[in-house]
C-alpha cells in the first residue's frame, strides 16, 4: 500500500504590475520597486516627494531620558493628547518614555 501525504499550502502570487484599476499600497509599490519595475521606483519617489516630510521631525529638542546612551543628544519628542511625552525618535531610532510616567 502506497500513501503519500500532499500538502495543501496556498501559493502566494506576487504584487504584478499593470493591473488595470488596481490602486497600490506604498508596501505594495516599494516591493514592485525593488524588483525593479520603472513605473514603481517612480512613484514610490513621487509619494516620497509629497509625503515623506510630514513625517520628518526638527530634531530640535534633547533626549532626557538619563538612562539612554545618546542622552542629551538632538531627538523629537512625541506627545500624547494631555502634552505627556510618551516617545523620544533619535531619527533611526527611538525608546519610550517609561521613566516620566514612573514620576
Amino acid at each position: 500500500m502506497n500513501i503519500s501525504a500532499t500538502s495543501h499550502t496556498t501559493p502566494t502570487t506576487p504584487v504584478r504590475h499593470p493591473e488595470r484599476g488596481r490602486r497600490y499600497s506604498i508596501e505594495e509599490l516599494r516591493d514592485l520597486a525593488d524588483q525593479g519595475d520603472a513605473w514603481a521606483l517612480c512613484q514610490v519617489d513621487q509619494w516620497e516627494l509629497e509625503f515623506a516630510d510630514e513625517y520628518v521631525g526638527t530634531m530640535s529638542e534633547r533626549c532626557s531620558d538619563p538612562t539612554c546612551e545618546a542622552f542629551g543628544e538632538p531627538v523629537d519628542t512625541c506627545h500624547d493628547q494631555d502634552g505627556r511625552p510618551i516617545d523620544i525618535d533619535h531619527g533611526g531610532w527611538g525608546h519610550s518614555v517609561t521613566w516620566e510616567r514612573a514620576a
